[in-house]
């Protein structure tokens, strides 16, 4: 792909980075490994993805370059892809009130902070664009990034409705992501004996247990 400047984003600098930090025996302080690199039988491990589009693999490329590795030229159009999509990941899977940075809840306090880096992204992904010159919400590969738009516009006017309106003090976005719905019918089918097909009363019978559970874990505390 090529950013608003025409300069290309090359996936061949991470290849580039493995193979070296491969025969070096060694690695820039990332988790670059064989899986991030021959992703074709993990493209559904989004922790692959989020350790390849991290500030660690950004950092590498740029020392490579300043040291004039002549396999590492021109990085700074990917290295900028790394860097925004790495943030963007921390902060829609902010955890805990105690988080900092890029990884805190959204609240009044960053507000400033966040919304405008939400800003540069929607504007770095919209002119984006495919080796054709085509933008890449035009292209076939458009998905991802009309997704993480979406996402984008969803919990800013989300933070509005709770955040603002002061029904909330803060927002972690973890908690709006797939996983803890995944994680809860995990624990359905756990508890129907691994039935991945239980009937309404078996699914409402779990359910009530696993409500009952949850509620006697928070009286402990």
């Amino acid at each position: 792909m090529y950013d608003a400047n025409n300069k290309e984003i090359q996936w061949q600098l991470i290849v580039n980075l493995y193979h070296y930090q491969n025969s070096c025996g060694l690695t820039f302080a990332n988790k670059l490994s064989k899986q991030h690199v021959l992703f074709e039988k993990n493209k559904m491990k989004v922790k692959y993805a989020v350790q390849v589009l991290s500030q660690s693999v950004a950092n590498a490329l740029l020392t490579l370059s300043d040291l004039k590795h002549p396999d590492f030229i021109n990085v700074h159009p990917t290295v900028e892809f790394l860097k925004t999509f790495d943030v963007i990941f921390d902060i829609m899977n902010s955890r805990s009130v105690s988080q900092q940075f890029s990884k805190a809840p959204l609240q009044p306090s960053n507000e400033n902070r966040w919304k405008e880096i939400f800003n540069n992204t929607v504007q770095y992904i919209t002119n984006l664009k495919t080796s054709s010159g085509q933008c890449v919400l035009d292209s076939t590969r458009y998905a991802a990034f009309l997704g993480w738009l979406v996402n984008i516009k969803t919990i800013s006017e989300l933070y509005d409705y709770v955040i603002t309106s002061g029904e909330m003090n803060f927002m972690c976005t973890f908690k709006l992501s797939q996983d803890p719905l995944e994680n809860f019918f995990a624990s359905i089918r756990m508890s129907c004996g691994l039935n991945n097909n239980p009937t309404t009363m078996q699914f409402k019978t779990a359910f009530q247990t696993l409500l009952c559970n949850s509620l006697n874990r928070k009286d402990q505390y």
